[in-house]
C-alpha cells in the first residue's frame, strides 16, 4: 500500500494508512463465540476446543475467523447439533479445502501478493511456488529452515520469504525457520499442490 500511496501522493495527503492484520487472542475468541452466544441458556454454542483450532487454523485473522465461522455456522444448521465440537471444525476444514466452491486460491490472495499486481515486486506466481513448496516440506513439521526450499535460487528464495515475512503471511522461530501463519492456508496449499 505504501508504494500505491507514493504514486498518488496529492489524493492520499490527508489519509493515514492503517494496517489491518491479525488480533490479539481473547479478539478472536470473542469473534469466535459472541456472535453465535446462547443468550436463552447464557452459554456458547461452540466449544473450548473448536475455539482453540479456529485460532490455530486463522492465526487470529478476523478475515479468515469469519469466513471459517460463517461456513461453521451453516454447517450446525445442516448437522442440527450443537455445541459445536473441534471435529466439527476438522470435518469443514476438509470439506471447505477440496470443495472450491467454498474457498478458493481468491479467498488468499492477500497472503500470496501484497494486493495491488501491478506494484507487486514480486510476482504471484513466484510467491505462491515458494508458498507451496514450504507448505509441502513442512507438512509433517512445523517450522522449516528457508535454506531448504529450493524452487528458485537461494537469492530468489530469501528476497521473497523476506517479503513473506513482512507482509506477515509467514512467522519466524528463534533458529530462523519459517512456517506459513494461517494453517487453512497451508491446508489449502496441500490441498492444491
Amino acid at each position: 500500500m505504501p508504494r500505491f500511496m507514493d504514486d498518488y501522493q496529492n489524493v492520499f495527503a490527508s489519509m493515514h494508512p492503517q494496517e489491518l492484520t491479525y488480533i490479539d487472542e481473547d479478539s478472536a475468541r470473542e469473534l469466535i463465540v459472541k456472535p453465535i452466544w446462547d443468550r436463552d441458556n447464557n452459554c456458547s454454542r461452540i466449544d473450548s476446543d473448536a475455539v482453540d483450532k479456529i485460532i490455530k487454523l486463522t492465526a487470529c485473522s478476523p478475515f479468515y475467523i469469519m469466513i471459517l465461522c460463517s461456513e461453521l455456522v451453516k454447517y450446525a444448521r445442516q448437522r442440527r447439533r450443537l455445541p459445536i465440537h473441534v471435529g466439527d471444525v476438522d470435518a469443514l476444514v476438509q470439506r471447505m479445502i477440496c470443495n472450491e466452491s467454498s474457498i478458493s486460491r481468491k479467498d488468499f490472495d492477500n497472503l500470496i501478493s501484497c494486493g495491488e499486481s501491478r506494484l507487486d515486486l514480486i510476482d504471484k506466481e513466484d510467491s505462491l511456488k515458494v508458498l507451496k513448496d514450504l507448505a509441502l516440506k513442512s507438512r509433517n513439521v512445523e517450522y522449516y529452515d528457508v535454506n531448504s526450499i529450493t524452487v528458485f535460487d537461494k537469492e530468489k528464495v530469501r528476497y521473497i520469504v523476506d517479503d513473506l515475512l513482512r507482509r506477515g503471511v509467514l512467522a519466524t522461530n528463534l533458529s530462523k525457520k519459517v512456517k506459513i501463519k494461517v494453517e487453512l492456508f497451508k491446508l489449502w496449499l496441500l490441498n492444491h499442490e
